[in-house]
């Protein structure tokens, strides 16, 4: 325990020296889970929750990341968002830029993720989020709050992917991410 927490007197839990998500991961990471290293994890977790690195009760500050995916294939999924190993994230709201539009194009986001065939899946399904139809270039909301996929969790098992189909010159779409674990 004391080992931790030299490691750490450098840093505070506010301020320009604030002990970063970056810094916390590296302490946090060694530790073995075992009876002898109790007290140990007892530390971590609560510095964890005293510097918002760790959260129990919603997303972790400074973890909003904004991804952008640009189309320019059409019928080509694009991975938008996976996250990294050990994290779980919250994803939504998205939107996506049309340009260059001749006819109809569709804009679909896609969730890849494990679903047990015990609750109607095939093991690897692959699920459609939001399919939205467009044939004029400008910008469209797709995801929201009050969709009935919302609010949606996912860790490294999962991926959003976005594809588009029709003719255009580019589509970007933008997905909103936070970190809650």
């Amino acid at each position: 325990m004391t080992k931790i927490l030299e490691q750490w007197n450098t840093k505070t839990t506010g301020g320009s020296n604030k002990l970063t998500l970056s810094d916390f991961e590296l302490i946090q990471d060694p530790i073995h889970l075992e009876n002898k290293n109790y007290s140990a994890l007892e530390v971590v977790d609560l510095i964890g929750r005293i510097t918002n690195n760790r959260s129990s009760s919603g997303p972790i500050p400074n973890t909003v990341q904004v991804t952008k995916t640009v189309a320019s294939n059409s019928g080509t999924k694009y991975i938008a968002f996976t996250p990294p190993e050990g994290t779980v994230w919250q994803v939504g709201p998205a939107s996506f830029q049309l340009s260059g539009a001749t006819g109809s194009v569709t804009c679909e986001q896609w969730l890849y993720g494990p679903w047990p065939e015990s609750t109607g899946g095939d093991g690897t399904s692959v699920r459609v989020l939001v399919s939205n139809a467009s044939s004029s270039s400008s910008s469209y909301q797709t995801m929201n709050e009050g969709s009935p996929y919302f609010p949606l969790y996912i860790d490294q098992n999962s991926t959003i992917k976005f594809e588009a189909t029709g003719t255009f010159t580019t589509v970007q779409f933008y997905l909103h991410a936070v970190r809650v674990r």
